[in-house]
């Protein structure tokens, strides 16, 4: 297994987390973000079985893949430099690029360009106005992250859920420099090999480097 350091490092490096822990913490935030219930027999699902957790998140409407995909995982806190070496999901900012305009997908290059200080959320979230305000990012609002594919390089790790939160509270940070907050998140570190989602192109290569 990888010893996996962000640039300022684990900020707080004893807590290791099981999938478990971790699909329940996004389980309970993105129920409550989208405002729907979470699962009366949550506490039942099959933990231990990457490919039925899978089943039972896509069941009920939460995103699969990665997070049943790991079964250890690291609670980190992200800097800003930490966040400028994350890359995040590629079609967020298609509502504010021209349509031959070809975007980095790593932080530390986007902020450099308009749409980054432009995006926000095409809905009402709870998060928006609270991070545009200058409030701290809330320890239950947690990022999910996984180590960056070859694609996404110079990218060192990938923002699975939360790239929208990561693109506010960056560009809060970048525009006060004077502002030491974190981000809250779970990194992703020892993945399933019995994971199908992480057998198949191109997570794969996850499991290889592991």
């Amino acid at each position: 297994m990888k010893d996996h350091q962000f640039s300022s490092g684990f900020i707080s490096p004893m807590k290791c987390l099981n999938r478990k822990d971790v699909v329940a913490a996004y389980v309970n935030y993105d129920a409550r973000k989208k405002k729907n219930p979470i699962p009366k027999n949550l506490a039942d699902w099959p933990w231990a079985d990457p490919n039925a957790l899978d089943l039972e998140l896509k069941r009920n409407k939460f995103k699969p893949g990665i997070i049943a995909g790991y079964k250890t995982w690291q609670a980190v806190q992200l800097s800003r430099l930490d966040l400028m070496n994350c890359a995040v999901v590629e079609n967020m900012f298609r509502d504010f690029q021209s349509p031959s305009e070809r975007l980095p997908r790593i932080l530390s290059q986007l902020i450099h360009h308009n749409v980054f200080r432009q995006w926000k959320p095409n809905e009402p979230t709870e998060w928006y106005e609270w991070l545009e305000s200058g409030k701290p990012f809330p320890k239950d609002w947690p990022l999910i992250i996984r180590p960056a594919l070859k694609s996404e390089a110079p990218a060192k790790y990938y923002i699975e859920d939360g790239s929208g939160r990561v693109v506010c509270f960056l560009r809060r940070l970048c525009n006060h420099p004077e502002e030491t907050g974190v981000a809250m998140g779970y990194l992703g570190v020892e993945p399933d090999f019995e994971s199908n989602f992480m057998k198949k192109e191109p997570f794969l290569e996850l499991l290889i480097q592991a």
